[in-house]
């Protein structure tokens, strides 16, 4: 890998769990959401709903960590759309902290949740960009006494735009991450890491000099030396998105799939295999656009890959252009093309074929090929005098399937000796 660019600074931030969920006898509740309606919060807009989220329906969309049996968030039937915010009752500040479960986006000036004492923002809290709701404090102490407000906020319809939250209360024993940050400069292929037994967890997010995020991940760290169970490790020479950034390479991204959908043929699209596989596979294609809708390389968005698991390619095109209305996207590349997105397109083997466009969409033949070279006596089919991968294939196929028909050879190629060398692609 000595052609590889390396990184030469990559920041290592480390989360930090506190020890748990700590309740003081002495808390003020302020909200727990289990009542089925706001109460006296002021409601605007429409991303909140008019009452909490039964937690049943809040599984839906990813969200966990949360207690009880309501929460409030912005994040209703998965659509990031929707704005607005809550606003608590007023109450006289009587602790040291605002404690709260918090998870969503993590940008200040359009999701979170901040404290008004008089009317003056003194305190933000926002999510990690995750769906897992995660204990958070904002510091109040020198406000103690005076009047304040707690407010939810959603001004974000783009990706990670939407907040969730549960269990706001006043306290004196502060909760949740304490952030430190390391910079460090790769000179390996390996960033090791002291895992310890069972404990407490930490986040750990691993990004470029660029804030480009390399790695996340979460592990029960070793403090101590003496409380290494095993070493983990980071594969830092596996920055393929880093080295097409650098390299000025334009990348066509497809969403990994094949299990969520069936049924999807030539002339029509598939339904979902189940719900559970269905929500799972569009958690995992918002979480690939919202990993990866940082690096410049990425010019082309791609839903499906021919049938593998297609399903629903209209909705699930639009959801990819909602949440980066900045890149092309293909609902589904070859097979069943529905009309949605910006390309049509076409799979042709083995040799190209112009696709022609359609209104505003392109047309591209994306995949074409298994392209090969004759080279007489390093053939698998004796006769064949047009190499490639596609018709190797067909011609043993009809070859086995005459035989298993017949209990003998119906195709005019001739037996094959032992595999001989494959052929020399050109």
């Amino acid at each position: 890998m000595k052609n590889t660019p390396r990184l030469l600074g990559a920041l290592l931030t480390t989360l930090i769990l506190g020890a748990g969920w700590l309740r003081a006898a002495d808390d003020i509740v302020l909200a727990d959401f289990e009542a089925g309606n706001y109460g006296g919060w002021q409601i605007k807009g429409t991303a909140f709903g008019k009452k909490p989220c039964e937690s049943k329906l809040a599984t839906q969309p990813g969200f966990s960590g949360f207690t009880g049996k309501g929460l409030a968030h912005s994040h209703a039937g998965r659509d990031t759309k929707p704005t607005g915010s809550l606003t608590s009752p007023e109450f006289t500040i009587e602790r040291d902290f605002i404690n709260l479960l918090i998870g969503g986006g993590a940008n200040p000036q359009t999701v979170g949740v901040k404290v008004l004492v008089e009317g003056k923002e003194v305190g933000w809290v926002g999510g990690e960009k995750s769906n897992c709701l995660a204990a958070a404090s904002i510091p109040v102490k020198p406000y103690r006494g005076k009047k304040a407000v707690v407010v939810i906020y959603d001004r974000d319809p783009g990706w990670w735009g939407y907040i969730a939250v549960d269990d706001i209360r006043q306290s004196d024993r502060k909760v949740g991450y304490e952030k430190v940050e390391k910079k460090l400069k790769i000179t390996g292929k390996l960033l090791l890491f002291p895992v310890a037994k069972p404990g407490t967890n930490r986040n750990i997010l691993v990004t470029s000099d660029h804030w480009v995020k390399i790695h996340a991940l979460t592990a029960s760290l070793a403090m101590r030396p003496e409380d290494i169970l095993w070493w983990g490790h980071l594969e830092m020479d596996a920055r393929w998105y880093y080295c097409t950034d650098k390299l000025g390479l334009l990348v066509w991204q497809d969403m990994p799939s094949g299990v969520a959908g069936k049924d999807a043929k030539g002339d029509r699209d598939g339904v979902p295999k189940s719900k559970e596989l269905a929500d799972q596979h569009e958690l995992e294609l918002r979480t690939m656009v919202g990993q990866h809708i940082n690096s410049p390389s990425i010019v082309w968005w791609i839903v499906f890959n021919e049938s593998w698991g297609q399903y629903d390619t209209p909705r699930l095109t639009q959801m990819v252009k909602d949440l980066d209305p900045d890149r092309l996207v293909t609902g589904a590349s070859g097979w069943f093309r529905a009309p949605c997105g910006d390309v049509i397109d076409a799979h042709r083997y083995q040799s190209p074929a112009g696709t022609k466009p359609e209104g505003d969409r392109i047309g591209v033949c994306r995949e074409f090929g298994g392209l090969g070279y004759v080279v007489p006596g390093h053939l698998w089919v004796p006769e064949q005098t047009e190499s490639s991968v596609y018709i190797t294939c067909w011609i043993r196929r009809t070859t086995k399937n005459s035989i298993s028909r017949s209990g003998k050879r119906r195709s005019r190629t001739k037996q094959r000796a032992a595999p001989p060398p494959q052929s020399t692609t050109r």
